[in-house]
């Protein structure tokens, strides 16, 4: 008994000791002279949720938000797999790595709690960068694509004391924090690279940038959230350098006109976040009321960005569905799938090569049908007219093929022209047949071919109208 309570005692002061540890003496073996970032998660108790629903209240388009965060169950897997907490790392040194993956790798401090299940945590981890590798290397567990743990393994150790005092001064129980610690060669070659700053930053000397000695942020999400940042200079007078860099940047893109017409809020926003000086660092903190007030000034913008992307799938889509009518159509002697609506549209799936995410506009309520069920109008949302000959047009670019289903999105429809073209069509179009009638006025149809859309339209399956 008294041997089980020894090791016991031993394993409790081994857990202890790395508590007390600095991230700078538990990562030592990982750090080398061009370590440029490092990330620390505390996996412990973290949880999203109580954050998560803060921000579904305040962010446009919330309710199409899943109600739980997808990252909670991810960092459930790490907790049970073993790991307390885990550092992500990014070096500038390693030149193994193709030029597009980024030089970065994770450790898993192994004294850090519970014994960690090896299988549970590398599936875990490649859940979030696919092809990565988890192996032992020294003491703890890192993860890393393959030819980066062959860095890792042999990478020439030095000391970078700047990582505790950039983590020293941040929200120490944070359950995320970032240091930015760039190498005194980095620095260097920056001076030498931009002796003065460009005229779009203000000009000046490119001092207030070389002279940025360390970085601390950290992200606090429970009981409320938290942010905080810390900027160290060389001095106070490149502080203030730094600070009349960050305003300059501030003041010349708020002059563009595209951020002034799509972002009216940036100058009331953007001068909440400007840091204030203290000495020689630059400081900047925010709580959760603050957070979430910036994040509803932006709203309105992320909800104009939201449907602007939308708008740009839903444009493409039409295209593809164009693009594969054409292709049906050299298949059958310029004959389009006879039937109107999805039962038409099911002809060209295979045009669409088993694609049919394109047939469902982002904006509209229906669902992709599943690979191999019968296309039903609840997996489309666009309406086709079916039965035209491509040889008979005598204006291809005038006569609409398939058009964006009433509701799809508010003050436009969007149709995809017999020349295959795509145009967005503006207007509030209740039915199809209102929207054929606009296109008839603009385009002067002959009254047989007005009459023939307008009986097309009457044949569409679930029509509005």
């Amino acid at each position: 008994m008294k041997k089980i309570a020894l090791i016991l005692a031993l394993l409790a002061a081994n857990q202890s000791l790395h508590a007390a540890q600095s991230p700078a003496i538990v990562l030592e073996r990982y750090l080398d002279a061009e370590t440029t970032v490092v990330i620390h998660l505390r996996v412990e108790g973290l949880l999203f949720e109580p954050t998560w629903a803060a921000l579904r209240g305040v962010l446009p388009d919330s309710e199409e938000m899943p109600a739980e965060t997808p990252v909670q169950p991810w960092i459930d897997a790490l907790a049970r797999s073993g790991v307390r907490e885990i550092f992500g790392i990014l070096s500038l040194t390693d030149a193994s790595l193709d030029i597009r993956q980024v030089p970065v790798f994770f450790v898993v401090p192994a004294g850090s709690g519970a014994p960690v299940d090896e299988k549970l945590l590398g599936e875990t981890l490649q859940a979030a960068m696919p092809g990565g590798v988890l192996r032992r290397i020294g003491e703890n567990w890192v993860f890393a694509q393959e030819a980066h743990l062959d860095y890792v393994a042999t990478l020439q150790p030095a000391p970078r004391p700047e990582l505790d005092a950039a983590f020293a001064v941040v929200d120490p129980q944070a359950q995320l924090r970032v240091a930015w610690i760039p190498s005194a060669a980095f620095r260097k070659a920056l001076r030498e690279l931009m002796p003065e700053l460009p005229r779009e930053l203000g000009g000046g000397s490119g001092a207030a940038l070389s002279g940025l000695v360390w970085a601390g942020a950290s992200v606090r999400l429970a009981p409320e959230a938290r942010l905080q940042g810390v900027i160290q200079s060389t001095d106070p007078a490149g502080a203030q350098a730094a600070a009349e860099l960050l305003a300059n940047l501030r003041r010349e893109i708020g002059k563009e006109p595209d951020v002034q017409e799509s972002f009216p809020a940036f100058e009331a926003l953007t001068a909440r976040l400007m840091p204030t000086v203290e000495g020689s660092r630059l400081i900047a903190q925010f709580d959760q009321k603050t957070i979430l007030e910036m994040l509803g000034s932006l709203a309105p913008m992320l909800g104009e960005a939201r449907q602007s992307a939308r708008k740009v799938a839903c444009m493409n889509n039409l295209k593809q569905i164009g693009l594969a009518l054409m292709m049906y159509a050299n298949d059958n002697k310029d004959q389009l799938p006879p039937e109107s609506g999805a039962a038409g549209l099911r002809l060209i799936i295979p045009y669409l090569g088993a694609a049919t995410q394109v047939l469902v506009c982002p904006a509209a309520a229906q669902t992709p049908a599943v690979a191999g069920a019968e296309l039903t109008e609840a997996n489309v949302s666009y309406a086709y007219l079916g039965g035209l000959s491509l040889k008979e047009l005598k204006d291809p670019g005038t006569v609409p093929l398939a058009f964006d289903k009433p509701g799809n999105h508010d003050g436009f429809a969007q149709v995809v022209f017999a020349d295959g073209h795509v145009a967005t069509i503006q207007g509030a179009f209740a039915t199809g047949a209102a929207l054929i009638e606009h296109l008839s006025t603009v385009h002067n149809y002959p009254p047989e071919l007005r009459a023939a859309l307008l009986e097309k339209v009457k044949l569409l399956p679930d029509r509005p109208d």
